[in-house]
């Protein structure tokens, strides 16, 4: 569609998104898709919100927003029973850009969540991102990032199409809640998006924004994360409901798998279930047009699904806040001395224990306290602690440079340093 005149060559951008927080992930990319922090909007896991390790750009997703919520004195739900009204104008961060000025594109970073569970790209924003694309000089490519998906349903896809724009609270989720209202704002950004691959024309708030000198611009694609699974496809702004008849024209979009890794150890090797840090990218190639080896100028029409939620199902119990206590049968599995969550048995490789609880608390050195439960933090360290005979959790004194020592009741020597696993060995008898 579009006729390049200098543009030549390739670029690779990297990408992380829905960490959340936990130490196995990779933590540094260019871009930054949300849902990288430790955050979850719980009173026993709560942690301040930590600051994205983008090298570029950074958006916040769901769970950012949950928490953000949460350290604003407002109430929070991990579900629809209370859910929080905010204007649907409320930007968190405000449009966000970035210009690779050397290979010419420019990159767009939305507010894509409103509330935990609801979705909505501002109006404002939108516009925004109409108006700039109007000031894009020759050979300027676009890339758009949300949190969650823009495309509309398709089977196994995850596309959390019930969350977009929602019309009547009370018809969240309900099955006569009309399916025009769905999409409301990814389908105004499409048809920016349309027009603008197009050379075409589009009218938004009673303006019309006219891209037909754009003849070498073109839309790379859009790319989020959210759904924990990699997907790669097109769509047309007539794929929407309430569009039938509109323009056929596609559009590139992507998801990324959590993590940004689609690979994990075998089960049968050190850590199973653990993912090895790696990062996700865009990678786009100018002479052949194509991204991830996908053409953006005529995307194919081809689903490619690959449902990688969380990799193996021992990543799964990776989550939240981890405890040792008397009735749990897991044992924990350690990386590089941080925390990365619980697996069923022993791993054969390295003695681990099943719990550090006894009926009248374990002594630890360096709080010099008998304690009835040790708890690490969503970061993977050793944080917390709750006294014997009592239920309020504390904070290890100087946690990220403190000792502590125990040994647990079937005889396992356990010393961290700084809140990591440094030593872990059986008391010889």
């Amino acid at each position: 569609m579009a006729d390049y005149k200098s543009k030549r060559g390739k670029v690779s951008y990297s990408v992380i998104c829905d960490t959340h927080g936990y130490p196995w992930g990779t933590q540094e990319a260019d871009f930054d898709l949300g849902d990288n922090t430790n955050t979850y909007p719980n009173p026993v896991s709560f942690e301040p919100i930590m600051a994205p390790r983008a090298r570029k750009l950074a958006i916040l997703g769901n769970h950012d927003i949950a928490q953000l919520l949460v350290e604003s004195g407002l109430q929070i739900e991990k579900n629809d029973e209370a859910p929080v009204t905010m204007p649907d104008d409320k930007e968190w961060r405000r449009l966000q850009e970035y210009a690779d000025h050397k290979h010419r594109v420019y990159v767009f970073g939305t507010d894509s969540a409103k509330t935990f569970h609801y979705y909505i790209i501002p109006k404002k924003q939108i516009l925004e991102i109409a108006e700039r694309l109007l000031t894009l000089e020759e050979d300027w490519d676009v890339i758009v990032l949300t949190h969650p998906p823009l495309y509309p349903i398709h089977e196994n896809a995850g596309s959390c199409y019930k969350r977009w724009d929602r019309v009547d609270e009370s018809l969240r989720n309900a099955e006569n809640e009309p399916a025009s209202n769905y999409f409301n704002s990814p389908r105004m950004l499409m048809r920016v998006l349309t027009a603008f691959q197009e050379k075409g024309k589009v009218e938004l708030g009673g303006k019309v924004y006219d891209y037909s000198d754009k003849t070498s611009n073109n839309v790379i694609g859009c790319f989020c994360g959210h759904i924990h699974n990699s997907v790669k496809c097109a769509v047309s702004l007539s794929d929407y409901d309430g569009e039938e008849g509109s323009s056929n024209t596609k559009i590139y979009m992507q998801a990324f798998p959590t993590n940004g890794s689609n690979e994990s150890i075998p089960e049968n090797a050190h850590n199973p279930g653990m993912y090895i840090p790696d990062k996700c990218f865009i990678s786009i190639d100018f002479d052949n047009k194509t991204v991830n080896g996908r053409s953006y100028v005529n995307p194919s029409d081809e689903w490619v699904i690959e449902n990688i939620h969380h990799g193996k199902p021992l990543c799964d119990r990776a989550i939240g806040q981890y405890t040792f206590s008397q009735e749990s049968n897991l044992v924990p599995k350690f990386y590089r001395g941080l925390c990365i969550g619980w697996t069923n048995g022993s791993n054969p490789l390295v003695i681990y224990g099943s719990n550090m609880h006894s009926t009248g608390g374990v002594l630890v050195k360096g709080l010099n306290k008998y304690v009835d439960f040790l708890r690490f933090s969503a970061s993977g360290l050793l944080k917390y602690y709750v006294e014997r005979g009592h239920t309020e959790q504390r904070i290890i004194p100087d946690f990220d440079t403190a000792k502590i020592s125990f040994v647990s009741d079937h005889g396992v020597h356990w010393v961290f340093r700084g809140g990591r696993l440094v030593y872990v060995d059986r008391v010889k008898k």
